[in-house]
Parts: C-alpha cells; sequence; structure tokens
C-alpha cells in the first residue's frame, strides 16, 4: 500500500519554501466515512464535566459560577444555544461541551480553505458567563505559535484573534454563540487577515508577506502536530527528524479531545490523500 511520505511532505512543500524533513511518516489509510457525513453526525456532544474543565482557561470562573445561583434564565439562554449549534454547525466548526456544564465549551475550528489557514486545527476555550447573554461569552484562541506559551493563546495568527474574546458586537436579544463561531471561521480565518489590521490600505505585496507569515505559522502550530499524532494512532513510524520537526511549543497544541476528529480528516477526507 502507498506510503503516506509524499502526502504529509505536500502540507509543507505548499506553503513552505522547503520540505518538512518527515520523510519517515507514514500512515495506512482506513476506509471510513466522508468527513462530511462525520461532521454530521459528531459536530457537537458532550463529555465529562471533568474532560471540558481540564486546562480550561476560564475553569476558575465556571467553578465560580457552579458555586452560586445563577438565573434561571440564563440556562434557558444556554439550552437554547446548544440547541442551535446542534442542528446547525458548519463543516469545519466541532464544540463540545460539559454533561452539567453546557456554558463551559471546547471548540475546534478547521481552517477554511484558500485560506493560510487552510486545514489547521484551531481550538478554542468558551465560557459563558453568570451574566450571560448580557455579557458576551468568552472566547480564548489555545492554538499557540513559537512566539507565545500554550496558555498565553494567540500571537501573530491573525489581528483580529486578540488573546481574549472577539471582536464582532454582542447583541443580547440577537446574537448567537453560532453567530460567533462562524464570524470566527468565515471573517477572521480568512484569505487575506492582513488586511483584518485597522487603516491598513490596499498592498497586495504585504498581504502576501503576511499571508507566506500565517501559513508557516499555521502548518508548524495548527497542522503538523496532528498529523504526527494521526500517524502514531495508526502505527506509523516517526523518525527523529521528524520527531525533531516544529517547536516545542507547537507539540503541545495535539489534544486527544480532538483525536478522532484528526484521524477521520488527515486520514481519509484530507485532500493530501490523494498525492
Amino acid at each position: 500500500m502507498q506510503s503516506w511520505d509524499s502526502r504529509v511532505v505536500k502540507i509543507a512543500q505548499s506553503y513552505r519554501e522547503k520540505p518538512l524533513l518527515i520523510a519517515e511518516l507514514r500512515i495506512n489509510p482506513i476506509r471510513v466515512q466522508s468527513f462530511g457525513d462525520y461532521h454530521r453526525e459528531n459536530a457537537l456532544a458532550e463529555i465529562p464535566d471533568a474532560e471540558v474543565l481540564n486546562l480550561h482557561y476560564y475553569k476558575s470562573a465556571a467553578e465560580k459560577v457552579a458555586k452560586g445561583s445563577p438565573p434561571r434564565q440564563r440556562m434557558k439562554r444556554v439550552v437554547r444555544e446548544i440547541m442551535i449549534l446542534q442542528t446547525s454547525l458548519p463543516e469545519g466548526i466541532f464544540v463540545r461541551h460539559g454533561g452539567s456544564r453546557p456554558d463551559v465549551l471546547k471548540v475546534l475550528i478547521i481552517g477554511p480553505q484558500g485560506t493560510p489557514y487552510e486545514d489547521g486545527f484551531f481550538l478554542f476555550d468558551m465560557f459563558l458567563p453568570l451574566d450571560f447573554p448580557q455579557k458576551p461569552p468568552s472566547l480564548r484562541l489555545r492554538t499557540a505559535t513559537p512566539h507565545t506559551s500554550f496558555f498565553s493563546g494567540f500571537s501573530g495568527f491573525n489581528p483580529n484573534l486578540y488573546v481574549d474574546g472577539h471582536r464582532e458586537p454582542w447583541r443580547p436579544e440577537q446574537s448567537t454563540l453560532l453567530q460567533v463561531l462562524v464570524s470566527v471561521q468565515a471573517m477572521i480565518l480568512c484569505p487575506n487577515p492582513y488586511y483584518n489590521e485597522p487603516h491598513r490600505t490596499q498592498n497586495d505585496a504585504e498581504s502576501a508577506k503576511y499571508n507566506k507569515k500565517v501559513r508557516e505559522m499555521t502548518v508548524d502550530a495548527a497542522i503538523i502536530p496532528w498529523v504526527r499524532a494521526t500517524a502514531r494512532e495508526h502505527g506509523g513510524h516517526v523518525s527523529r527528524a521528524a520527531a525533531a520537526t516544529g517547536s516545542t511549543t507547537s507539540q503541545s497544541n495535539f489534544s486527544p479531545l480532538w483525536k478522532d476528529v484528526a484521524v477521520k480528516y488527515f486520514v481519509k477526507d484530507s485532500k493530501y490523500r490523494k498525492h
């Protein structure tokens, strides 16, 4: 059976001037359902509270809410938001919430095709504060670049992805969690993030340079850790050179919570499996 070597190298070659040293990384593709079907069945899921709270950026705030007496209207709204997500999440967005804590969520957004974020796995922690929906949900990017620690969040991926929160206006009676997540996927993880910074004028050369930098960080921090982990799950051999590829920070971006999604995406339905 054809090894996966060339496919994995294609990931790096597509957007980098030189390939990554992962020539001995091998995976035997498996027969699974299409990624679209998988997403429809697994876009939203309930997980144990301890699992969703583990290393969650807003764990302390969530524990304080649990000790208090949240308004009944808050919980009704939270449940309504979860129901919307259950039927409406677009392909590429996955959400996990606590069994008894639907206000504590983990989010995976896969970088859209045709953008410098393409195929990247971007992880977020989301929390609905005590005064939700009067106050917007808190959203924190957890995928780190080599320039940050795992716990400091965003650095360099996009000027609109700040370490805490998001820049879309929140309207308590109208806005939804779905709108927030879709805006991140479509408006922030966009084809030309250079122009997300206020007051920037048209400059194709600078935009291209910015995209190249973003792509390099995406490959290192949001693709390679997942490809490497997927290989190990399927008996792949990872050479010393492959193990050394990427920084310690980027390697820490892999989360077992999303392991099954990575297997379905990179092994079966990724465009790279065709090479």
